[in-house]
């Protein structure tokens, strides 16, 4: 299980780099 605060360090990373949708993606679905 993936504590909250590593939840919110990887969806920054994500956020950092825009120009891979597809893990922005992956992000939006792992917090629904």
């Amino acid at each position: 299980m993936i504590s909250q605060i590593d939840k919110l360090e990887y969806v920054m990373k994500v956020q950092r780099n825009k120009s891979n949708p597809t893990m922005f993606n992956k992000s939006t679905v792992f917090f629904q």
